[in-house]
Formats: C-alpha cells, sequence, structure tokens
C-alpha cells in the first residue's frame, strides 16, 4: 500500500485529462486533482458521475472550488489500481472534461422551469451596484426606493387566483347527462309538462348546490390556511440600517444579512464573512450553503452552486454580510418558478374522466334510443305529442339523475372524514384520486425529513467504532471524552438563547443548534458554559480554513483555552494528541489516525454530516497549526419524520411505487432512502439528474419506473421526472413542501402539499394539504379515496341495472303500443326514491379489510368495467321482465289505465331496492353466512325510500301529478312477490359468476376483485 503520493504516476497513461495526486495518505482513500473541473460546477460534476461507477468505488466527491476530487474505495484496492482505473474512465469520456465550462463564453440568460434568469451571478458585485445605481456603504435615499416600488411594483409574489363562485357553479353543471336533463326540461315545457321540468331542474339544482357548498366551503378553508405572513428585513436606507416590510424592498437596496435573517428578494452579494445560507425551500438541499462575495461564476452554474448569490425565500444560517437586490416580486426566481407552475396543466382525475365518459355514452345510448323510438312511432302514424311524450320519458329514463348527486355526496362526506385526519381537499375528485394513484413521488428534505438538523452518532477519541447518540445520556452516567466533545460544541458556535412568549429557544444554524440542543441534553447549559469560559476571540471557517475556532479565558481570568470545529481532515491534521476514553491524553499515531479517517470517510459517505472536533488547554495561537489535542467527531443528519417507514411500507404493501425525487447528494439521498425501506428489499437504484440530461424523453420514460431515488435533482426536472413516470400510464402523486416542488406538484395526477408551514405556491397548486404535517395521513387518504372509488363503483353499477331496467319497460310498452306508457314526471320520481338513496346507502358501505393489500385500479381500467356493464345488462333484464309481467298482469285485468301504471311503478320500485341488497358484494355468499342489513347506512336508506314511495299514495295531489291510483292489498302483493323473484333470480347468477370465478380451494374472503 503507498502511503507517499511521490510513488503515484503523476501522469497516467493517455494523459487527458490530466490527473494529479494531491493526497494518497491512508488505505481506500486517495485525493486526485482534475484539470479542467475548477471553477466548473458542471464539469465536476460529470467527473463524479464518471468516477461513481468504477469497480470497487464507495464515494466520489468533486469540489469545483479547488478542482479535487476525493475518492474513497475498498481499502484493499492498491493507490495505483484505482489511480489507473480512475484515468481508463476519464480518458474513455474525455467530454468530462474537455470543456470547462470556466472558460466557455458567458451566456445573458438561462433556462429554468422554462422562464428566463439573469446574469448577475456572472458579473462583478461593483460593477452592479454601479448599473443599480446605488452604494454598498449607504444603500438608496428614500426617494431612490420610492421611485423603484413605482418602476418595480412592490416586492409581491402574486398568488394563483382563487376559483370564482361562478367558476365553481358553472362546474358543477358542466356535463354532457345534466345538459340532457336541462334539454329534457325544455322539451317539457313546449308540451305543455311544466310540472315535469319544475322538477328536473330542481333535481339538477340541487346536484349542484351540493357540489357548491362543498367545494367553496374547501376552497375557503385553504385560502386561510395559505394567507402569506408579512415579515420585515434590515436594509440600508441612507447609509442608516433600518427595518422595512419586506414588499418593499426594490432592485438597488443593500440587504444586511445577519443570522436567521429572511432572505427577502434575490441578491448579489458584496460582502460575506462566513456566511452560511439554507436555501432548502428553494434549492431542496438541506444542508447549508457558504457563500463567497468576491468570486464570479460561469453564466450556465445550476442555482444551487452560485455561491456569489442569495435567493428568496432562503435564509442565513450563520455569518454575516451584505448583498445588493437585483430581482423582485415575479422577477426572482421563486416568482419565475410560481409563473412556471401557472403555466402547467393540471390533468383531470379519473373519476373525473370516467364519470365524464360514461355520462356521454349514456347520453349517447338514450339520444339513439329517443330517436329511435320518436322515428319509429312517427313512420306508423302515431300522434307525435304522444310520441315525443315517450321519447321523453326515455331519455329521463335512461339518465340516472342520482349518478351526479351520488358521487358528489359520497365525495363530499369523504372529504369530511379526511379532514378528521388532519387532510384538506380541494377538489372533491382529488378525494378519489387519492385512491387511484398507483406511484407518489416524495421530496425528501421537509418531507420525508423533518429538515432540522440532529446529532446522530459520534466517534469519540480512540475508540473502534462511532456509537449512535439518542439523547438518552445523562451527567451521572458521566463520559469524559463526549462531555469535552459537546462543551466544545457549545462554545465553538454562535448560538445565541431567545425567548418568544415566555418560551426559550435556541437560534442559530440548523447544524450548530442541533449541537448545542445535544449539549444541554447532556447538561451543558448554554449560559453557564459560556459564562465560565467567556469568548476572547472568533475564527469563522472560510474556504481555506474549513473549521470554526473560538479562544476562551476562564472565569477567573487565570486560564485561557482553545476551541476547534468544522473539517475532520483539517481538524485532525492540526492534532498532535487524542483523548481517550477515560479522559487520559495519549499520543496521535499513524494507525489512531487512519482509523480516525477510515470512521469519519465512511460516515460521510453515509450521507452524513461530520464535524471534527478538538482543544488546546494553553489558549496560545500557535497550538492551531499542530497542538490540538483530538476528542472526537460527530455526525449529524436531517432526520426521517416520524411515520414515514410506516407510510413507505403500507403504500408497497398497497402495490403503490414510492419514489425519492431530491435536490441532495447521491450519499445523502441513499441514506435516507435505505432507512425508510424506499426499495422494499429490491437493490436501490439511484439516478443522479446528471445522468439524464443527454436522455431523450422516451429513454427517461423507460428508465424512470426502475428507478428509486433521483438525486441532485433541480427543479424542471422534477417535473421532467413526474411526466416521464406519465408517460408509462402511471397515475402519479406528488408530495412537496417547496417552491421548487411546484411546477412538478401541478403535473402530477395529484398534487400533495405538506404542512401549513409549505410554501405557499406549493400549497396553492395542491390538490390536497396534509395540515399539521402529519404524513401517514397520506396512507388513510388513499385508503379513503380506494374505499370510495369501490363504493361510487357499486352505486353506480347499482344505478345503470336500474335505470336500464326502466328503459327496458318504457320500451317495451312504447312498442306493443301500450296506452299507459309511465310519464317523464313518474320515471322521475322513481329514479329519485330508488336510485338516489339506495345509491347513496352503497356509496356509504364500510371499507372491505383487504383494501390496502390490493393492487391500485390499473391505468386506463374504466371505473365500469365492461364485465360489470354485462352484469348490470343481465341484472336489468330481471328487474325488467318482472316489472312487465306484473304490467302485462294489469293490463289483462285492468286494462291501460293509471291502475295498470300502478302496479308496473310499484313492482320497479321494490324489485330496484331489493337489487341494492344484490350490489353491495362483487361475489355471492349465502344469506346465512353474511348480515343482509349489516350496513345501517344503507338501511336507513332503503327506508326512507319507502317511506317516500309511499307518501303518493298519502297525498291526493301528488298521486294525481303522478298520474297513479291507489293499490289493492293483491296489487301489493303481487308487486312484493315480483321484487323478491327478481331478487332471487340475480342472487341466483352472482353465485354462478362467483362459481366460475373462484377456485374451489380459495375461501371466498381471499377472492378480492375476481366477480
Amino acid at each position: 500500500m503507498l502511503s507517499d503520493p511521490s510513488e503515484l504516476p503523476d501522469d497516467p497513461p493517455g494523459g487527458v485529462p490530466r490527473l494529479r495526486v494531491v493526497n494518497a495518505g491512508a488505505a481506500g482513500r486517495l485525493r486526485l486533482n482534475v484539470a479542467g473541473t475548477k471553477r466548473a460546477p458542471s464539469a465536476a460534476e460529470r467527473v463524479e458521475a464518471v468516477l461513481a461507477g468504477l469497480p470497487d468505488m464507495r464515494m466520489v466527491r468533486a469540489n469545483s472550488r479547488t478542482g479535487n476530487v476525493l475518492l474513497c474505495f475498498d481499502p484493499s484496492i492498491p493507490h495505483q489500481v484505482m489511480m489507473k482505473r480512475a484515468a481508463d474512465a476519464l480518458d474513455a469520456n474525455p467530454g468530462a472534461t474537455a470543456k470547462p465550462l470556466s472558460a466557455a463564453p458567458a451566456a445573458a440568460s438561462s433556462e429554468i422551469g422554462g422562464c428566463r434568469t439573469s446574469d448577475w451571478h456572472t458579473r462583478a458585485a461593483a460593477d452592479i451596484l454601479d448599473e443599480l445605481g446605488t452604494r454598498a456603504d449607504t444603500g438608496l435615499d428614500a426617494e431612490e426606493a420610492a421611485a423603484g416600488i413605482r418602476q418595480h411594483g412592490r416586492n409581491i409574489i402574486p398568488e394563483a387566483p382563487p376559483n370564482s363562485s361562478l367558476t365553481l357553479i358553472i362546474r358543477q353543471f358542466n356535463s354532457l347527462p345534466v345538459w340532457m336533463l336541462l334539454g329534457a326540461s325544455a322539451a317539457s315545457i313546449v308540451t305543455g309538462g311544466l310540472l315535469d321540468a319544475v322538477v328536473t331542474i330542481a333535481v339538477v339544482s340541487a346536484n349542484a348546490g351540493i357540489g357548491y357548498v362543498t367545494e367553496s366551503g374547501s376552497e375557503r378553508t385553504i385560502r386561510r390556511m395559505t394567507q402569506r405572513r408579512r415579515y420585515t428585513v434590515p436594509v440600508l436606507r441612507g447609509g442608516h440600517e433600518i427595518e422595512v416590510d419586506s414588499a418593499q424592498v426594490v432592485p438597488g437596496d443593500i440587504l444586511v444579512l445577519k443570522p436567521d435573517t429572511i432572505i427577502a428578494a434575490d441578491a448579489r452579494l458584496i460582502e460575506a464573512q462566513s456566511l452560511m445560507v439554507n436555501e432548502s425551500l428553494l434549492t431542496g438541499e438541506s444542508e447549508p450553503v457558504q457563500k463567497e462575495a468576491d468570486t464570479k461564476c460561469p453564466a450556465r452554474t445550476p442555482l444551487s452552486n452560485r455561491v456569489n448569490m442569495i435567493y428568496q425565500g432562503a435564509f442565513i444560517a450563520s455569518g454575516t454580510g451584505k448583498a445588493v437586490v437585483v430581482a423582485t416580486g415575479r422577477n426572482t426566481e421563486i416568482g419565475q418558478i410560481q409563473t412556471a407552475a401557472t403555466e402547467v396543466a393540471v390533468p383531470r382525475t379519473r373519476l373525473e374522466t370516467d364519470l365524464e365518459q360514461l355520462g356521454t355514452q349514456l347520453s349517447a345510448v338514450s339520444l339513439g334510443i329517443c330517436g329511435a323510438t320518436f322515428l319509429a312511432g312517427y313512420l306508423r302514424g302515431r300522434p307525435t305529442a304522444r310520441m315525443l311524450k315517450s321519447a321523453l320519458a326515455l331519455a329521463v329514463a335512461s339518465i340516472p339523475e342520482g349518478l351526479p348527486t351520488t358521487a358528489t355526496t359520497t365525495l363530499a362526506l369523504g372529504l369530511r372524514e379526511l379532514r378528521h385526519k388532519k387532510i384538506l381537499v380541494r377538489r372533491l375528485s382529488a378525494v378519489e384520486a387519492m385512491g387511484s394513484v398507483q406511484a407518489v413521488c416524495f421530496d425528501k428534505t421537509g418531507t420525508l425529513t423533518e429538515n432540522q438538523m440532529r446529532l446522530h452518532s459520534v466517534h469519540l477519541g480512540g475508540e473502534a467504532e462511532p456509537r449512535e447518540f439518542d439523547g438518552s445520556v445523562t451527567p451521572e452516567r458521566h463520559d469524559p471524552v463526549l462531555a469535552r466533545l459537546l462543551e466544545i460544541a457549545t462554545l465553538c458556535s454562535e448560538v445565541t438563547v431567545e425567548h418568544d412568549a415566555g418560551e426559550r429557544r435556541l437560534a442559530g444554524s440548523a447544524t450548530e443548534t442541533a449541537l448545542v440542543a445535544a449539549a444541554e441534553q447532556f447538561g451543558h447549559e448554554l449560559e453557564t458554559l459560556r459564562k465560565r469560559w467567556p469568548l476572547e476571540e472568533m475564527l469563522h471557517r472560510d474556504p481555506a480554513r474549513r473549521y470554526m475556532v473560538t479562544r476562551h479565558g476562564s472565569e477567573d481570568g487565570q486560564h485561557a483555552a482553545i476551541a476547534a470545529k468544522g473539517d475532520p481532515t483539517q481538524i485532525l491534521q492540526r492534532s498532535r494528541h487524542a483523548m481517550m476514553a477515560d479522559g487520559s491524553i495519549a499520543p496521535l499515531d499513524d494507525a489512531m489516525r487512519r482509523r480516525i479517517r477510515g470512521e469519519t470517510d465512511r460516515m460521510a459517505g453515509q450521507g452524513l454530516r461530520v464535524l471534527g472536533f478538538a482543544y488546546a488547554a494553553d489558549g496560545a495561537v500557535d497550538a492551531l497549526e499542530s497542538d490540538l489535542v483530538w476528542v472526537g467527531a460527530a455526525a449529524l443528519r436531517d432526520p426521517v419524520r416520524a411515520g414515514v417507514p410506516e407510510l413507505i411500507s403500507r403504500l408497497q404493501g398497497a402495490g403503490i411505487r414510492p419514489f425519492m425525487i431530491t435536490g441532495d447528494h447521491s450519499a445523502t439521498a441513499r441514506a435516507i432512502a435505505e432507512d425508510i425501506g424506499l426499495s422494499h428489499n429490491q437493490p436501490l437504484k439511484v439516478l443522479d439528474s446528471t445522468e439524464f440530461d443527454s436522455l431523450s424523453p422516451e429513454l427517461l420514460a423507460a428508465l424512470a419506473p426502475q428507478t428509486h431515488v433521483f438525486a441532485r435533482v433541480p427543479p424542471e426536472k422534477k417535473l421532467r421526472l413526474v411526466q416521464a413516470l406519465q408517460q408509462n400510464g402511471i397515475t402519479v402523486g406528488m408530495t412537496g413542501d417547496g417552491f421548487n416542488d411546484a411546477p412538478a406538484l401541478k403535473a402530477a395526477d395529484l398534487a400533495i402539499a405538506i404542512g401549513a408551514e409549505s410554501a405557499s405556491v406549493a400549497r396553492d397548486v395542491a390538490d390536497i394539504i396534509v395540515d399539521g404535517g402529519e404524513i401517514r395521513a397520506i396512507g388513510d387518504g388513499v385508503e379513503q379515496g380506494r374505499a370510495i372509488t369501490s363504493n361510487i363503483r357499486k352505486a353506480v353499477h347499482f344505478m345503470i341495472a336500474t335505470n336500464l331496467s326502466e328503459i327496458i319497460v318504457v320500451l317495451a310498452e312504447t312498442i306493443t303500443g301500450d296506452q299507459s306508457v309511465e310519464s317523464p314526471l313518474e320515471l322521475l320520481w322513481l329514479n329519485l326514491v330508488s336510485d338516489v338513496f339506495p345509491a347513496l346507502g352503497l356509496a356509504l358501505e364500510p371499507p372491505e379489510r383487504d383494501l390496502m393489500r390490493r393492487p391500485p385500479r390499473p391505468s386506463g381500467e374504466p371505473l365500469l368495467r365492461p364485465r360489470d356493464l354485462h352484469h348490470a345488462f343481465y341484472e336489468s333484464l330481471v328487474i325488467g321482465s318482472g316489472a312487465l309481467a306484473a304490467h302485462f298482469y294489469g293490463v289483462r285485468r285492468y286494462g291501460p289505465t293509471p291502475h295498470t301504471r300502478t302496479i308496473t311503478f310499484m313492482s320497479l320500485v321494490l324489485a330496484q331496492l331489493a337489487h341494492a341488497l344484490t350490489c353491495r358484494h362483487d361475489r355471492f355468499e349465502p344469506l346465512g353466512g353474511r348480515a343482509l342489513f349489516s350496513n345501517s347506512r344503507l338501511n336507513w336508506a332503503l327506508g326512507i325510500s319507502l317511506a317516500l314511495q309511499a307518501v303518493p299514495f298519502l297525498s291526493g295531489a301528488l298521486r294525481r301529478a303522478l298520474g297513479i291510483s291507489p293499490l289493492k292489498p293483491g296489487d301489493l302483493a303481487l308487486a312484493g312477490a315480483t321484487a323478491m323473484s327478481t331478487f332471487a333470480i340475480n342472487e341466483a347468477m352472482l353465485a354462478y359468476r362467483t362459481r366460475r370465478r373462484l377456485p374451489a380451494a380459495q375461501p371466498p374472503e381471499e377472492e378480492a376483485e375476481n366477480a
């Protein structure tokens, strides 16, 4: 094994690209300098992608600022072998570094999510100050700021306009069956059937009212929740630092940057002192990014790598600085993303499509039957008015008036159930859409994780392995090395204590507050420790010195000490001794150094943020160079949200594919994916966004479903991935909480915003919002959606069968020249009594036990499958034949009189109500083996229908309007016998279908979808 870099060839065979060894001191670790990658982020990313595919490679980390690439590989592989592999791989991919971006001509603008972004990051700060007519030391004066408001407008991103009341009302009437019913009403008025028209319009209006009230209530709830909060920011105005409303910030303003400051607009840095910025809301990367003012970036530098820029929506994690505002309002990156989101078409849900197709088909059938019936009667010389009345009766009979009401009410009740589970729904149809999704794309930061750093593990002194930190340690279980590490973490930080409404909280960067919080769990109170060791001097980290140093005096003034925290490699290089487990100090030999480096690299390879900690007891500045005492390393991570692994497992059990799409690096994304079981015990497949840059849409669509994790994905590529999955016919749900998620959210079949704290633009385009961030509720929503789909299918099946039976009866009466054809009003009443309430009862069936063990509904499968329509047709023949038998009995006994129509009327109603019991199940179960009346809601619905059916016989006015007469007991018994007969025959047909489809060895309860 080589330990001297001079033993490695400086110019490997192939010669291009040229590799130079920077460090090769440890087994399995090699740092190279690759020509053409310095100040070229895209080239560095390509090199990283090429080398990551080498055999035995564990981690590759390219740094575009230095041009260095760190390789971590199997320690058994000699350095020369890995060096040769790297050289050969880069020689085979000359495009990786052949055209360094730093040498490319600057572009005026680039495309992000379809929006043009300016080139401020390519220019010097002084030039920008001159162009904007502002001054770094004084900023704008009041008059200039007012002029900026007049010229550029207020710094406000326009919100997506809410759906107006008119839009919501029109939406309720926008279906062909509704138009046909309104047309039938108009025809009834022309033919003198004013009462028929009034009742029909009342039914349509009632359905529209239910939909409007429910959807408008949801819209108001979501609008209240998504109102944007106002805040103030510090700026320089006329040479004085003042706080101004964020909406009053204009281009040319000088932002004063401090820890926890929210960035109000896009700005170019002009000063930066150890400035770390959290851009997770915009880029999806959870780690704060170090910023630099004295640099220029190439034109095509990705947004996340523009170290000289800060963007609206981010916040200062640590450090200080100044920046000149270059874009406000809709011209900011966030504003452009929202513009891109509004340009993405919202796909229709499957339920909307299914109901529209079903309505269109029913309307076409209705028009065909009506037209044929009218034409046949006209050609046979029948009276035009009578044939028109028959045609209208057929039209009313063929359209299930209860279908819109049932679907709307069922969805509304499902919406209410979801509200109880902290899920807010903007569109009723989105309730069903939750049950139809076949894949869910999860954003990582803030969705799968908490977006809050926590101490994960520590590697102390000379210990062999790291140990997890679970917060259970206490001062009584004293550990001197851990105590010293947490003491250093507390002292060597800029964390402050704030009191908000009497509540104490730590303020500072996510990393430092996580460390101090862990120290306070151990017993190190921040104020007490700083009082004992007051701060005398602080050196912030910078690009060359990637660690922070603080010098402290003792409370009595007799002692001094140095605390250091930062890059473990640099801290270790400056350490001569190490603190051992018993608190003693021992020399730091080469073997211990290799072990420490190996462990810190391994932790970094797991996607953890690793920091080293050391101290010097004498407090001398010279100790910083080589006389520190190594204490240990701490690994932090953004922890997985509670309930995420359970949710992923539940979705996988339901046949739903989970995907992770994140702006984070592959190692971090892989670690989280493994923790939550994303690959379902299969090899985890990770695809970096740089790897699909050059892929055609067809190739990406083929590759996307085979991948589990998509890493380093910018906003416009999130949209591309969602569309790639949709090209495979997959119904895609997308979750997110950031501005960067908005375009993909809107393109998804189901957009899910997580939490009330999610970005306003994400909430604006979401179909549903998981209130409180309880991500496990998504599983409940899927189950609720599936139950609704299954129940609506049962209800629609029932209504199709019963309406077809009415068509059969009316058509037979018309063809035979019967004078006692049912009137439109009679059929409308029949539909309302025997359709709407039983259908609602069916739609409220309790969810079946195995609902979340079934696969999702296949793409392209209609709400009613062809076999469902066949079954409904045969069932309608049975019901219609029974009613016709009773009808012809009445004709023979009473002639074509209202009494005959009444027998037919009652027989149809009772047979249809009995059929609701058959439609409860997809398979036959013996009546003794199931509770026939176990659905109490259906029982109530049937009871209400029977009570309503009795009303015309108790009200003379309604009886005359319907054109019926009182029934004799014998006739009523005949109608009841007809209903029981049709029920028995349809149950027998269901039993036959069940036996044909269900293998003898399979118990009925295991068969979910066969019948």
